[in-house]
């Protein structure tokens, strides 16, 4: 039997491959091998659309989901930054629980599942909760008069300034005036995970959509391999880079982003099997062997 997991498809986004992603849903529905189903958050993008058409607009997806859970597959939801606000959902009809992570045991092993947005010191739960709130597409475009309604609300404008201080020192451009650093600060969380996050530990500064940025702190791979204990599998997603580490322990899901770099991939566990699978759009590749990555889990210790 086999537990396929998949994240950051981020639908309502323009480069998301739902093309391709509903093909590979279709191939799901006609397999008999799948215990359970797990999305790993940001699976529809409510930074940047109306949040009350993304369902609908994708219902499509949603009766496929349905389709794979009426096969005694449960679908199982675990939400992401961009999604965060369906965990606050009560009372709906859909085919799947929102949840903050996902614990199945297999065997001896216990599997989590977790998006991965608290391996990021700039993800704050509550900001990327209002940022969910778009009442229109134009909202969803992030401009300025957006930004002023957020940094307005006094507990949300404490939690950017924490968030702020939390992280190293953002120097900006003049123009945006008093309230510089929270401005580049929310830029920063909408610019890409390629453009925002190290791929390593960094201390040169960088440019994030028109910020100086100095970050310091350790890439958000190796936050999350300190945080597997023994016993664990995590398997997460946020970064768009797919792996699966050497000794097993660790997984990345990647995203279904058009994008430089890999993309439409997933997970898939047999047993203790992890692999890497990228959907060509037809069928999919074993890229397990190619994305391996030497995050040791060992406490608090890793190498990579």
């Amino acid at each position: 039997m086999a537990i396929l997991a998949v994240s950051d498809v981020h639908l309502g986004c323009s480069d998301s491959d739902a093309k391709s992603f509903r093909a590979f849903l279709s191939g799901v529905t006609k397999r008999k091998d799948v215990e359970h189903f797990v999305i790993v958050g940001d699976f529809v993008d409510m930074w940047r659309r109306d949040v009350s058409g993304l369902f609908l607009e994708n219902y499509d997806i949603v009766q496929s989901l349905e389709e794979i859970a009426s096969k005694d597959a449960p679908v199982h939801y675990v939400v992401g930054n961009h999604d965060i606000h369906l965990q606050k959902l009560k009372d709906h009809h859909y085919p799947f629980k929102f949840e903050l992570q996902l614990p199945l045991q297999v065997d001896d092993a216990k599997l989590i599942f977790k998006h991965g947005y608290d391996f990021e010191k700039a993800q704050v739960p509550e900001i990327c909760e209002l940022l969910c709130h778009n009442l229109s597409d134009e909202a969803g475009k992030v401009r300025s008069e957006f930004w002023k309604w957020i940094t307005s609300k006094p507990d949300i404008s404490k939690k950017i300034d924490e968030a702020i201080q939390a992280m190293p020192v953002i120097t900006t451009k003049a123009e945006f005036g008093e309230d510089s650093n929270k401005t580049a600060y929310l830029d920063y969380l909408m610019a890409a995970p390629s453009k925002r996050i190290p791929d390593k530990e960094v201390t040169e500064e960088k440019m994030v959509a028109g910020a100086k940025m100095s970050l310091p702190f350790g890439s958000v791979e190796t936050r999350a391999a300190s945080e597997v204990h023994d016993g664990e599998i995590l398997i997460f997603g946020h970064t768009h880079r797919p792996f699966v580490n050497n000794d097993g322990r660790l997984a990345n899901t990647g995203s279904w982003m058009i994008s430089k770099g890999i993309y439409n991939t997933y997970i898939e566990i047999n047993g203790k099997d992890i692999h890497l699978i990228q959907f060509d759009g037809a069928k999919g590749k074993d890229i397990t062997k190619q994305n391996l990555r030497n995050y040791k889990v060992k406490k608090s210790i890793i190498s990579h």
